[in-house]
């Protein structure tokens, strides 16, 4: 006899069996090195980082494929080197409807796959939305990308029209300028943005709104996965604290996103 079904976020039908496997949440953070983190001896404070790491496996010996976005995370989703993929640089053509990846081969194995926050795996383009067909090649059923922190206000995504819907994108427009015309190198002021229209907690809000719309699915099907996000520091709609970044940090020194 066939095995009752649900219907998966994404409108998909998955078998009872699918959804007893292992949750997989992969949190993949912009320009952050690994000595970031207070046990690895930075001076910073990250203690719901470090509760993590003190029960997980920490690679110390790991290196990245390349020091820029679109090499590293087209060659962290393909397992080829840069050069292979002809994208040594941000200014690329990236993955291909061709290309091969892990997310198609954890999608094929039966998972709902879903992507909030930025990718990077092609060169953006003036919708990041009219992307979202060859982003479900990759192999993600569920897309909601944004660009980098210099492009928020100019390509469009999600969270564009969210700051231009809260008449916020002409305040981000002027505060980057300012940071990146105007300010030191490494400026690190806080953002203008109220806590709730800040990109990370307004794309972590919108994650938990898909983990939540799982959950009354599946019955618990991602239980660890909005833990984990919680242990990190994540309050839905009500931030406990402020994290203040940095975003011009050594990279590229050409404009890139």
């Amino acid at each position: 006899m066939d095995e009752p079904f649900h219907e998966g976020a994404c409108g998909v039908k998955r078998t009872c069996g699918a959804c007893m496997k292992q949750n997989i949440l992969f949190l993949m953070a912009d320009q952050f090195t690994y000595d970031t983190m207070s046990c690895m001896g930075s001076c910073a404070r990250t203690p719901n980082l470090d509760r993590i790491a003190q029960s997980a496996v920490c690679f110390s010996n790991c290196y990245t494929n390349a020091p820029l976005c679109m090499p590293a995370r087209t060659s962290l989703a393909t397992g080829l080197y840069p050069e292979e993929l002809n994208t040594v640089d941000n200014y690329g053509t990236g993955l291909t409807p061709q290309s091969s990846t892990w997310m198609q081969r954890v999608r094929d194995a039966g998972y709902e796959t879903s992507l909030f926050g930025k990718a990077h795996l092609h060169k953006f383009c003036p919708d990041l939305r009219d992307k979202i067909s060859q982003m479900q090649g990759y192999g993600y059923q569920i897309v909601d990308e944004l660009p980098g922190p210099r492009t928020y206000a100019t390509v469009r995504s999600s969270y564009y029209e969210h700051l231009k819907s809260c008449g916020l994108l002409r305040c981000y427009e002027e505060d980057m300028k300012r940071r990146y015309e105007e300010g030191p190198v490494y400026d690190s002021r806080p953002t203008p943005l109220p806590t709730r229209d800040y990109a990370d907690v307004y794309i972590a809000d919108r994650a938990l709104d898909y983990l939540d719309k799982c959950l009354r699915m599946f019955h618990g099907f991602v239980r660890s996965a909005l833990a984990v996000l919680m242990t990190l520091g994540i309050r839905r709609r009500n931030m406990s604290s402020r994290i203040r970044m940095s975003f011009r940090l050594p990279r590229d020194p050409l404009p890139c996103p």
